[in-house]
């Protein structure tokens, strides 16, 4: 393969890549908001301690994606190139 179709792979995989990260990121915060709604409102039933608990585990795993993608973003990778003299 040639340089450029690679570089053109490396750039299709990093956008994948963000693509999945924020679908994640928005599918844990729908989860959170959506059983914290359900287990913080007052509801009484045999199974709000489930939810409460699922609420913190998806609160975490949204602070942790967000947290994710600030501290480690996906920027393409530099690469040496030589230099002539």
């Amino acid at each position: 393969m040639s340089s450029a179709t690679n570089l053109y792979l490396n750039l299709y995989q990093i956008e994948s890549n963000k693509q999945v990260m924020k679908s994640k990121t928005i599918l844990f915060l729908v989860l959170a908001l959506i059983t914290g709604v359900v287990g913080f409102t007052g509801l009484s039933f045999n199974g709000i301690e489930v939810v409460r608990v699922l609420f913190l585990i998806f609160a975490d795993l949204l602070v942790i994606s967000l947290l994710a993608k600030l501290f480690f973003p996906n920027k393409p990778k530099m690469k040496y190139q030589p230099v002539n003299k």
